[in-house]
């Protein structure tokens, strides 16, 4: 990667790769050095834009996270992806009912769910929950169930869990 870049400077797959492999190290400070430099028309800069956003709130700078998040998603308001980082950040700040607005304009501009959109509703969900809004988020909930089927699934075994203790939460039921 780093004869790549000493050919090519702005090799937009070189630097994504590079700032992927310092994430991994640990090292979110260079990985956002780096993502920093993938040149703006490049077409991973968005992928590489929302992994800015991620690592400022791994940084512990949270709130020039959100501000990060929130101008990508003000410039690309289409870009889920950006929309789920924000409402992430938003929910691990402990802003309930701020993340849930995020999550529903993602679920709003994905159209027709599928498979792939169950975490958009569990994310939700969770998020609603934590909000004292039970309601939606048992909905949400169901939903993310809904489009993961398979009894095989981590990913339903989590939704599951997740519904569980908050019935127990909320004495729908006593542990036996």
């Amino acid at each position: 990667l780093r004869l790549a870049l000493h050919l090519d400077p702005e090799h937009a797959l070189a630097l994504v790769t590079l700032g992927d492999i310092f994430e991994r190290l640990k090292r979110t400070d260079r990985a956002i050095e780096v993502y920093n430099r993938i040149p703006k028309t490049s077409p991973v800069r968005p992928s590489a834009d929302v992994q800015i956003g991620l690592g400022l709130e791994q940084l512990g700078r949270g709130d020039e996270a959100v501000a990060h998040l929130e101008a990508l998603v003000e410039s690309r308001p289409q870009d889920i992806d950006a929309l789920t980082a924000l409402g992430n950040v938003l929910r691990s700040r402990k802003r309930w009912e701020e993340a849930a607005a995020v999550y529903t304009r993602a679920i709003e501009r994905i159209g027709t769910p599928d498979r792939g959109h169950w975490t958009l509703f569990y994310f939700r969900g969770s998020a609603f929950e934590r909000a004292k809004q039970w309601p939606k988020a048992e909905a949400d909930l169901k939903k993310a169930l809904e489009l993961i089927p398979e009894q095989q699934s981590a990913g339903r075994a989590q939704v599951l869990n997740y519904l569980g203790y908050a019935n127990r939460k909320l004495g729908r039921f006593d542990a036996a």
